[in-house]
């Protein structure tokens, strides 16, 4: 398996992540159904750090 030198630089991953949550289903509006589970620490701080993007 080969590995890149250098890895993808974190505004290219926000940037990704923010191009693909455009075509999310507006759950903070309340119109949307979902079974929510605990995702842990790590990824609830990530998520909160990605959702004012």
């Amino acid at each position: 398996m080969h590995l890149p030198q250098r890895g993808t630089p974190r505004e290219d991953v926000i940037a990704k992540i923010r191009a693909h949550k455009q075509g999310d289903a507006d759950w903070r509006g309340g119109r949307t159904w979902s079974l929510i589970y605990p995702t842990g620490d790590d990824v609830e701080m990530t998520g909160n750090m990605l959702g004012a993007a």
